[in-house]
């Protein structure tokens, strides 16, 4: 595995803290109205929201273009958290959602001189799927299988949220780092799981978006498990005192017979370049603070 920098001497446990302050306080809004404020007049705004039908793309960045009545908003859909950052960085987006490990990672790496951290905005929890009766049936045996053979992880490409988050978790705990992962993703790698191309499939999402593709995939498959993830290495903090993740019970599914799994989660968190117009800066940081429930509804 990608060995991940050490930290230089800044204080990424300020950052972090700093963007975790950001209060729930909602006010009501004017109705948004049906027509796209793409198509409406005003300062152009690219925001780097990840794949088609994931939880940024779809919920977070939609919610976030509702209230931003006179800007067009455009989206570069990309692979993920790193991916998003890449794109802040090279000046080609102007707001970004990120996993909160993920920018950990490309921090220590010195990947984030020309991006600012605006808050957070919800929970982001790992989630880890599994073939009932297969050879990995908890987390342990992901850190050591039972056969000795390494496992078959999906974790989707590279610059995605899931797989920054493993390679953040094989920095963290040695002994996830001997086993094989894929770039595979979505509904085609939990069709392989159940087949025994995989032992795991591992995505990162909202945990109130029950109607998440994966989490839905995963329920409707009776082949298929969600294991809980607990591990002292993982919720240890960083050096600094830096907390990356902390321990949830997540609802796998509504209802009267709801079920709870215990995961890890990290944070979303709102980017903005370090170059960006102060005004649309504060408008942003408002949103955030004020309407962050009308964006990330689930929180």
């Amino acid at each position: 595995m990608t060995r991940i920098p050490r930290s230089p001497s800044l204080s990424l446990r300020l950052l972090l803290t700093l963007a975790c302050v950001c209060g729930a306080a909602s006010a009501a809004i004017a109705d948004p109205g049906t027509s796209s404020l793409a198509n409406r007049e005003g300062p152009a705004l690219w925001i780097a929201s990840g794949p088609e039908g994931g939880t940024y793309r779809s919920v977070y960045a939609t919610n976030l273009e509702a209230l931003m009545r006179g800007n067009r908003i455009f989206y570069r859909e990309t692979e993920g958290s790193a991916q998003n950052i890449e794109l802040m960085q090279a000046g080609e987006a102007d707001i970004a959602f990120v996993q909160a490990d993920v920018f950990a990672a490309a921090w220590q790496a010195g990947e984030t001189s020309g991006v600012q951290v605006i808050g957070r905005i919800s929970d982001e929890c790992l989630y880890i799927a599994y073939r009932k009766g297969g050879r990995i049936q908890q987390f342990e045996h992901l850190k050591s299988p039972p056969d000795g053979e390494p496992a078959r992880i999906a974790v989707g490409p590279d610059h995605s949220g899931p797989a920054g988050s493993w390679r953040w978790f094989s920095e963290r705990v040695p002994e996830l780092a001997g086993n094989e992962t894929s770039d595979q993703v979505g509904t085609l790698a939990l069709n392989q799981l159940a087949l025994g191309r995989y032992d795991a499939v591992v995505w990162v999402t909202d945990p109130g978006n029950l109607d998440h593709k994966m989490l839905q995939g995963t329920l409707s498959n009776d082949a298929l498990g969600i294991m809980p993830v607990t591990d002292a290495g993982l919720l240890a903090p960083l050096a600094d005192g830096t907390v990356i993740y902390r321990k949830r019970k997540v609802t796998l599914s509504g209802g009267w017979k709801s079920k709870k799994v215990e995961t890890i989660c990290t944070s979303a968190l709102v980017l903005m370049r370090r170059d960006a117009d102060r005004q649309l800066v504060d408008r942003i940081s408002d949103l955030v603070s004020l309407k962050r429930d009308l964006i990330a509804p689930h929180d």
